[in-house]
């Protein structure tokens, strides 16, 4: 448990990350994801990604914020259809040198499984915090569990556009 003198201090950036106990810090992080979820957040994203939530990977790899993927709330549909293709969690890299890891790490793995490295390709998106989704060409879902999503193809509707005026159907984004 942290007390609120200590929160409005991370609030007010008059203390970081690590200047918290292991506990205050997943406290911390799990009223910040709360209340950004319920559309009253308390720290900016930038904070929470690159100060307090890369803080709680590097403390606790293990905690539930890190492994497990969001679950969606009100405004979705309730019933859940399979998606395409599964979407899995997203590692974040915040420097050129942890792009080169990862890619350095999907080599390796790739090279162990007698894959020719020149038969693979990389496709990097950007992330929009709040929302990721699965363009079929004739559902967007979101995503979910990560295999199964809400069909939220109404928002075309409602004046959602694809990026640059490309075409749908581009699959995970």
């Amino acid at each position: 448990m942290i007390n609120l003198k200590k929160i409005q201090l991370l609030i007010d950036r008059k203390i970081v990350p690590s200047d918290l106990d292991l506990s205050e810090l997943e406290y911390f992080c799990e009223l910040a994801n709360k209340k950004y979820r319920s559309g009253s957040p308390i720290i900016n994203d930038e904070d929470y990604d690159f100060l307090f939530f890369k803080e709680l990977k590097k403390r606790n790899p293990a905690h539930h914020l890190v492994t497990n993927i969001e679950p969606e709330y009100e405004g979705f549909s309730e019933e859940k259809l399979l998606i395409p293709e599964p979407m899995l969690s997203i590692d974040k890299a915040y420097s050129f040198d942890e792009i080169q890891k990862w890619i350095e790490r999907i080599l390796k793995s790739i090279s162990e499984l007698n894959f020719d490295p020149k038969k693979l390709s990389l496709k990097a998106t950007p992330k929009l915090d709040g929302f990721a989704g699965y363009d079929d060409g004739s559902k967007l879902y979101t995503r979910g569990d990560g295999k199964k999503g809400s069909d939220i193809t109404r928002v075309f509707e409602r004046g959602l556009k694809v990026f640059n005026d490309s075409r749908r159907g581009q699959g995970s984004g």
